[in-house]
């Protein structure tokens, strides 16, 4: 039965630390790869090489963090806006500015729910880089009362839902993360019109720590 329980223990595991390193470390990746071509295009290689230096040192931290089956070091000590924050300003850069809005005050919610919302605003900010060959993006964060409203945006070539082909596999992942810490998604976007994501979720406001 120990066997048994370790065995089934692990399978669950494993599908949680795929996640954890495709919305984590492979988004930074991403990221970094991404201001490696801007500055290379640009002619800026020597300017560009602090920024790029720090995604490589944030993707090693997220390494360590998932080793250790902790959350990213800068959610745990600064919180849930902080983080969200820091990201938006480490990945924009070349053409695309990606702005960060604060509004109200973040309910906290249980460590795992901000970790998943925290790899949620990453993965959706990695498909604006990716995909959506946007020039401007935001993120906004709205805190009121016990309820936290998340949107992601940009001004992209935005798609037809209805022929996602590939890329509805990964807003389907977004969907599914939103539905497991029980908040709601919805994802607006039309051909040459971009993309707006909207997220809600409420929380059993904890204590400050």
């Amino acid at each position: 039965h120990l066997l048994e329980a370790q065995l089934n223990g692990e399978k669950s595991e494993r599908p949680r630390t795929a996640r954890e390193l495709h919305d984590g470390v492979a988004s930074v990746l991403s990221a970094a790869k991404i201001s490696i071509l801007n500055a290379a295009v640009t002619g800026r290689e020597k300017k560009a090489l602090p920024e790029i230096g720090e995604l490589i040192e944030v993707a090693v931290r997220e390494i360590r963090s998932i080793s250790h089956n902790l959350a990213p070091e800068f959610l745990l000590r600064e919180g849930l806006a902080c983080a969200v924050e820091s990201f938006c300003q480490r990945v924009k850069g070349g053409e695309l500015s990606i702005d960060f809005y604060l509004i109200g005050d973040i309910p906290r919610f249980e460590r795992s729910v901000e970790l998943t919302l925290y790899r949620i605003v990453q993965e959706a900010v990695t498909n604006i880089i990716k995909h959506s060959g946007a020039t401007e993006g935001i993120v906004q964060l709205e805190g009121n009362g016990n309820m936290l409203r998340i949107t992601v945006e940009d001004n992209g070539i935005g798609f037809n839902k209805n022929t996602l082909s590939g890329k509805g596999l990964g807003l389907s992942g977004l969907t599914c993360r939103v539905s497991k810490v029980g908040g709601t998604i919805e994802i607006r976007s039309s051909p040459g019109n971009g993309t707006t994501i909207y997220i809600e979720i409420g929380a059993t406001v904890l204590p400050s720590l």
